[in-house]
């Protein structure tokens, strides 16, 4: 009878002593319920993101909600997002997060773009300090902006859409030490439905200049005539 008891006894118990400490299933189930709810919420804040980006007049202006919100949300200490000149060019830097405006020709920007163009001249993400020595050659325009704005940590990693093509990329200064894989994560899992948005934004822009130089060849030969 003894024995019977025993192997009655639920696990929580036998193991700890403790008939109120959770058992382990539980404690996975708990586990599992945060990582849903992260999930969720996640989720939520990637749509609520294209919602925005869609619905934005002009490509720098998602890109100016783009680095404001996503910052925020990543608890970052800056997000930059850069485009890139053509499918083969460098990178042209669109928005810094809490800036509204910035000198285009300025030496910080330049640094941004070199940044920028190791990740995406180079076709992979970067980081700073890098993972391992082999890496910390071909990091060294992230390190020199790191340098310059004082920050300790920095990562840059290719926006990439659904078609595989490199559209631009986000730059990240001083990422939360604490949430540091769940950030780079989110960046990654975001970056084709965003680069898809960025993408067709940048495309109505040309097209809509390409219309206007059209009227305007037209009407000038009308004239002329």
């Amino acid at each position: 009878m003894a024995g019977t008891q025993i192997d009655t006894i639920p696990n929580n118990v036998a193991l700890t002593g403790d008939p109120s400490a959770p058992s382990s299933q539980v404690v996975a189930l708990q586990q599992q319920l945060v990582a849903s709810e992260d999930e969720a919420r996640d989720i939520g804040a990637l749509l609520e993101l294209l919602t925005k980006l869609q619905t934005a007049n002009s490509l720098s202006q998602a890109c100016c909600i783009l680095v404001n919100d996503l910052r925020a949300y990543l608890n970052c200490g800056t997000l930059t997002v850069a485009m890139r000149r053509g499918t083969r060019g460098g990178s042209s830097l669109r928005s810094i997060s809490s800036m509204a405006e910035f000198d285009s020709n300025s030496e910080l920007v330049r640094q941004y773009e070199s940044a920028c163009d190791e990740a995406v001249i180079g076709d992979r993400s970067t980081v700073w300090p890098p993972l391992d020595d082999s890496q910390r050659h071909a990091t060294m325009a992230l390190k020199t902006l790191c340098t310059h704005t004082g920050a300790t940590s920095a990562s840059c990693s290719l926006l990439r859409n659904t078609e595989g093509h490199v559209v631009g990329s986000w730059l990240l200064l001083n990422i939360d030490p604490e949430h540091d894989r769940r950030t780079q994560n989110l960046v990654h899992a975001f970056a084709p439905p965003v680069a898809n948005c960025l993408a067709a934004l940048e495309r109505q822009h040309r097209n809509v200049v390409g219309r206007a130089v059209h009227c305007f060849g037209v009407h000038a030969r009308t004239r002329v005539g």
